[in-house]
């Protein structure tokens, strides 16, 4: 399975039965061709490592880049992105409520009844909160994306940011630099938003409690652990006085989970 992300390249192999046997995730450097010749370098390597050889036996495609690649690979199928997640998701854990997918350029929020989509909010038009924005800003201060976290958890205080566009947070960084604000605070303020503009902006969804209780968190930007625990306040903040404890899982390969879907 490939996803040819807007900002990452994930390709995963697969058993018959379905099994993780190795994984590759790499920062896309731009073109999805060359991306993706690096992925089955890098998958064939580790198969070769273990003393096998490797035979693709069938090709699944997700993400931006899935009709090009389908068309260079001749792969099986293209999928959507958001069947792609949900197939992810529904293999790995038992009926799950609602998938929080956070990529590089989007966010995507599917609401499942019984293992089947009931609803989804998709927004790529905006960036407010997704993995870039966030990604960009750490990397302005010098932080690198995968020291967000660490770095965001060294913060005794933040500022609070108004959560929307990210035109506006971005003023809202310069507002803030200008006020004393250290930039270990700042990337806390903007972890601490990230639900916000997930349920509250993209989705325009106030009452989460009403989506179901089982949610899955995966895509790229889960694995900055500032930004899940950020989700995982807010979604618990939801249940307060619900009589109902949510369950909160990251998905064990959130990165490659599109991979893993197609």
């Amino acid at each position: 399975g490939v996803d040819g992300g807007s900002t990452s390249t994930k390709a995963v192999l697969m058993s018959p039965e379905g099994d993780v046997l190795c994984k590759v995730y790499q920062l896309s450097k731009g073109n999805p061709i060359q991306d993706t010749i690096d992925m089955f370098e890098q998958l064939n390597a580790q198969v070769e490592a273990q003393g096998a050889t490797l035979e693709v036996l069938g090709v699944g495609t997700t993400g931006y880049a899935k009709d090009i690649l389908k068309d260079v690979l001749h792969a099986d199928a293209a999928l959507v992105e958001t069947v792609a997640h949900t197939e992810s998701a529904v293999k790995y854990y038992k009926d799950p409520h609602v998938i929080v997918d956070v990529g590089g350029q989007d966010i995507k929020l599917i609401v499942l009844k019984d293992g089947r989509v009931k609803d989804f909010k998709l927004n790529t038009q905006c960036s407010a909160g997704n993995g870039y924005f966030l990604q960009s800003t750490a990397e302005a201060f010098g932080v690198a994306v995968k020291d967000f976290a660490d770095k965001a958890f060294s913060a005794q205080a933040m500022p609070v940011f108004g959560y929307g566009c990210a035109v506006f947070m971005q003023s809202d960084i310069v507002n803030f630099q200008r006020q004393g604000w250290a930039p270990e605070e700042i990337l806390a303020g903007l972890a601490a938003v990230l639900p916000k503009n997930i349920f509250l902006y993209v989705a325009s969804i106030p009452n989460v409690a009403k989506l179901g209780t089982r949610f899955v968190l995966q895509g790229g930007t889960q694995h900055n652990l500032a930004a899940v625990k950020a989700e995982v306040d807010f979604i618990r903040s939801n249940f307060r006085g619900a009589g109902v404890e949510p369950e909160i899982i990251v998905h064990e390969h959130c990165g490659e989970s599109g991979a893993i879907g197609a």
